[in-house]
């Protein structure tokens, strides 16, 4: 009888340990992004169109950063930006979309703290042109997703699936053209990158108030540079990178955002260790 109850306890033990295991693959499982409207899409040489990425689970998320690839004989890049989950949250974000022949960056980070998207949606838009006949491959450098947390925690295993983009011969009139996200203002930051400070200046028209922040790629607040009073003219404020408790930060990409009732202005700086 000892036996078959000692029996019965192992039996119930592993099937606890077997479902607890299968839990916490689940949260390692991999999590796949795609192109939309497809992984294959055709335009004719001269047109213009839009191609975003998708998250289509539910998950909860604070940050997107992604690094792509294109043939620039084949497309030409027109820009590109956060997409409608971010766009559309009514939360502060901080995001950037940066280029170098052949390769574009693109980021969008949620900076107010317990603020999170959940799937699914529209991560990020790229808009390019078709240039001349061919197929230029779409594919991710680097792809980053990072959770809802306090501190948010890296998804391990983040895949966007392979694309491609097939530039036609022009057998018809190219379509409408439309129009393309302008810029957000920037702010100055000199020396960029920098060890140990940096100095982060912008000019006002006219006597304001506003914060000057500093946030990490993970959208932490890190430190404030400045709130209250601006004076019309220049305004410089320096960052030696540490926090608000003078603890030093690592080495990194770091988010510059300053906040007036007017407008929002936001540049990057990389503080090399």
């Amino acid at each position: 009888m000892s036996y078959q109850k000692n029996k019965e306890a192992l039996l119930v033990f592993a099937l606890t340990a077997a479902i607890n295991m299968m839990a916490a693959g689940a949260s390692l499982a991999q999590v796949d992004l795609r192109w939309s409207p497809s992984d294959t899409t055709r335009v004719v040489s001269g047109a213009s169109t839009r191609l975003a990425i998708n998250l289509d689970e539910a998950i909860n998320f604070r940050t997107i950063e992604v690094v792509v690839s294109y043939d620039t004989t084949v497309v030409r890049s027109l820009g590109g930006g956060p997409g409608a989950m971010f766009a559309d949250s009514g939360f502060q974000l901080f995001e950037d979309f940066e280029e170098v022949p052949g390769r574009w960056h693109a980021y969008a980070v949620i900076l107010g703290a317990g603020d999170f998207l959940t799937g699914p949606g529209e991560l990020l838009y790229w808009d390019f042109e078709g240039m001349t006949m061919g197929e230029s491959p779409l594919l991710s450098v680097e792809t980053r997703l990072f959770d809802e947390v306090s501190p948010p925690n890296l998804y391990e295993n983040v895949q966007l699936s392979p694309g491609v983009i097939i530039v036609e011969s022009p057998l018809s009139a190219v379509g409408d053209s439309f129009s393309i996200p302008t810029a957000p203002t920037q702010l100055l930051v000199a020396p960029n990158p920098f060890n140990p400070k940096t100095r982060i200046s912008f000019d006002v028209a006219q006597e304001t108030s506003g914060r000057l922040s500093v946030f990490d790629m993970r959208g932490h607040q890190i430190a404030v540079l400045h709130n209250g009073l601006i004076p019309a003219g220049l305004l410089a404020k320096d960052w030696n990178g540490t926090d608000d408790f003078g603890k030093k930060q690592p080495g990194g990409v770091y988010l510059f955002c300053l906040e007036t009732p007017n407008e929002t202005a936001r540049a990057k700086g990389i503080l090399v260790k």
